[in-house]
This record gives C-alpha cells, sequence and structure tokens, in this order.
C-alpha cells in the first residue's frame, strides 16, 4: 500500500468525481483534496436556477466539506490556495504548508476572463462563493447587465 497520498486539486464535479471513483479502487491509500473555497459539494449547473426554482443558496449544497471528506475517507485542506507543484520532488506548497504525493491531479476546471478593473460593479459568478458576493446586490438596483453566454449567463438571463 502506497502511505503517499493521491492528491486532487480542486472539489468541483471533477475532483469530487474522480475521488469517488478512486476509492473504490483505492479504498485505503490516503487521499488529500485541496480547494479554494469551502469544499462544499453541490451540481455547478443548479447555480444557473437559483431563481426560477426559488432556491436559496443552501439549497444548492448536496453535501459539505465536512461531509465529503468523511463519505471519500479523505482529508480535505479548504480556504487553502495551492501555490506550487514540484513535479521532481513530488510535493505541492500551499499557504498553509507543503505536502507530499504519489501522484497528484488538477481538476480545477477552466479559468473564467478577468473582468477589467474599470468595471467597479461587475461580478463573476462561477461559485456558490461568488453567488454570495451577487446575491444581495440584486436588490439594490434597477437593472442587471449580463456578459457572457454560458449556461449560468443564459440561464439567469
Amino acid at each position: 500500500m502506497n502511505t503517499k497520498p493521491l492528491i486532487i486539486i480542486g472539489t468541483g464535479s471533477a475532483g469530487y468525481t474522480l475521488a469517488t471513483f478512486w476509492r473504490k479502487i483505492e479504498p485505503n491509500q490516503p487521499l488529500m483534496i485541496f480547494t479554494q473555497d469551502n469544499g462544499d459539494f453541490y451540481h455547478k449547473p443548479m447555480l444557473s436556477t437559483i431563481f426560477s426554482k426559488q432556491k436559496t443558496l443552501p439549497d444548492l449544497v448536496s453535501k459539505t466539506a465536512k461531509e465529503m471528506a468523511s463519505s471519500l475517507n479523505a482529508t480535505i485542506h479548504t480556504e487553502c490556495k495551492v501555490d506550487s507543484i514540484y513535479p521532481d520532488q513530488k510535493k505541492i506548497k500551499t499557504d498553509k504548508g507543503e505536502f507530499a504525493y504519489e501522484q497528484c491531479v488538477i481538476a480545477t476546471g477552466s479559468v473564467p476572463k478577468q473582468i477589467p478593473h474599470q468595471c467597479k460593479m461587475a461580478y463573476q459568478i462561477n461559485s456558490l462563493d461568488d453567488y454570495k458576493l451577487f446575491l444581495p446586490l440584486l436588490n439594490t438596483h434597477d437593472t442587471v447587465q449580463i456578459v457572457g453566454a454560458g449556461l449560468i449567463g443564459c440561464e439567469l438571463t
């Protein structure tokens, strides 16, 4: 048995799906998952239907990070930024320390284009954390402009 963990960077659909299937193949190898956010599991397409289905943000969460850690027999490092990956040394460096690994998978998804700094009231909605910042502002403005023809942009419109 490997004593070094499989490290997965990212707790989106890809990261958690990989972890679930990995556990079926390797039930005893240590598993560490790193995420910049709170690590709660939710189905991302549901972000786009939050209004039409009259849901709140907590309604979208299927399992908390703590529940995911328990069901996966994993250590999940939340609110943790991975700064560097050193493949030759088989370790990662985070803002909470360095961690050795047997294998490392990057499952962080795509990176949205950055909004120009001149746009003072512009918000990207790509996660539950983004929604937490955006939702309270909806009641304080008469109009909202949505830029982007992705799933979330189209369904919010």
